[in-house]
Formats: structure tokens, sequence, C-alpha cells
């Protein structure tokens, strides 16, 4: 891949992946969480009644894990999650449209192409359940249109270099990382979360044998 090793890949998507997981192991505090990065549909720390009440186009809906008359799962629709990660509150977003047919995924138009948009949510001390992650998934064609607007959003980023841009502030980072060629996923996470996160995911005991939960 030119320019990027896939070391350094593989390096922050583990990265993003560990700030998941550790998520589902605490309950969130609203001073955590990052005020940039502020995509205008969604945004990190939102709550789960602003994401499913935003203005999305006439038809489409949020559906979270938890309702009834979900869409069903499937290797590219994934709403209900583990039975520890619901204990703890965690809930999946997706946005969809519905007719005679059934469920269809709906592709939001970001920077031109059409995205599917995946929101993950926890609950805060207060109990209201706030974004965690943001993923933006689109085909790999849509690379530069998808950097470009988020250099629009964000500022320049810190990072730019074969297929693979990097944002990060005070509060917050955003990637766009093309999956061998498949797909083109983007995250926005919380950075000052990740820390105190991964800070108490190291003080988890773990069941002998057993592999730390992904959501």
């Amino acid at each position: 891949m030119e320019g990027v090793t896939k070391v350094a890949i593989r390096d922050i998507v583990r990265n993003m992946r560990t700030t998941l997981a550790a998520a589902l192991l605490i309950a969130l505090a609203p001073a955590a969480w990052a005020g940039d990065l502020d995509l205008g549909f969604a945004r990190p720390g939102m709550t789960i009644d602003d994401f499913r009440t935003a203005q999305w186009p006439q038809g489409v809906t949020a559906r979270c894990t938890g309702e009834a008359d979900l869409p069903p799962e499937s290797e590219t629709v994934r709403l209900s999650v583990p039975t520890p990660i619901a204990r703890m509150g965690g809930i999946r977003c997706g946005l969809f449209t519905h007719d005679d047919a059934g469920w269809h995924t709906y592709g939001l138009p970001v920077a031109g192409f059409e995205a599917e948009i995946w929101g993950k949510f926890f609950p805060d001390r207060n109990g209201a359940a706030r974004m965690v992650q943001l993923l933006i998934k689109q085909q790999p064609q849509a690379f530069d249109a998808l950097a470009d607007f988020f250099t629009d959003r964000f500022g320049a980023p810190e990072l730019r270099q074969g297929r693979l841009a990097r944002w990060q502030t005070a509060e917050a980072e955003a990637a766009i990382i093309e999956d061998g060629g498949k797909s083109l996923l983007a995250f926005v996470i919380d950075t000052r979360l990740q820390a105190a996160l991964n800070a108490r995911m190291s003080h988890q005991p773990r069941r002998p044998g057993g592999k730390d939960p992904h959501p």
C-alpha cells in the first residue's frame, strides 16, 4: 500500500478497537465527552435521543438495539450486542428505510458518496446513552472526497498519506482507513476518554482462558 505500512494501519485500527472494548467496562462520565469533530449529522458524545431524532432524510429512521421489529441480522447488519455489553447498557444504531420488501440499510450521502452510518452508545453517569464511536463505511474510491470533507470540518489532518488520513485534537480523534481495497472505514472517537478507559481496562481481572469482549 503506497506510503503507509500495513503495520501502521493495524496499529490505528487496534487502538480504536481498544477504545471501544474498554468502553464496555465502565459507565461514561458526561465531562469526558468530546466537543469537537462535529460532522453536523453526528458527533461524539451526542445522546442517543439526539441521534434518533436528527433530521435524517424523509423515510429514513435510526433503529437501535433492543427495539421491536428490528431489521434482520446479517453479515452487514449487527444491531444486537453481546449479553455482557447489553447488561451494561451498550446499544448499536444504524440508519434504515422500510418498504413492502422489508428493511434496507440506508446510504447517507456524505462527501458525494453513499455511506453506511453506525453509532455505538453507552450510558453516562446519569444514565443517558451517549455516542462512544461513530463509524462511516463507504466505497474505497470515496477516500479523497471524504478526506477533503473531514478537512473542511476539522482542519488539516496531522497525517494524510496513501490511503490513510488522521485528525487529532485535545478531545477527539478521527481516522479514515481503506480496508484492503474492499471498503473505506472512518472512525470518530473521544481520545481523552480513551486514555481513561484504557487505564481502567488494564486493571480489570480477566476470566482464565477468556478473551476481551468486542462490540
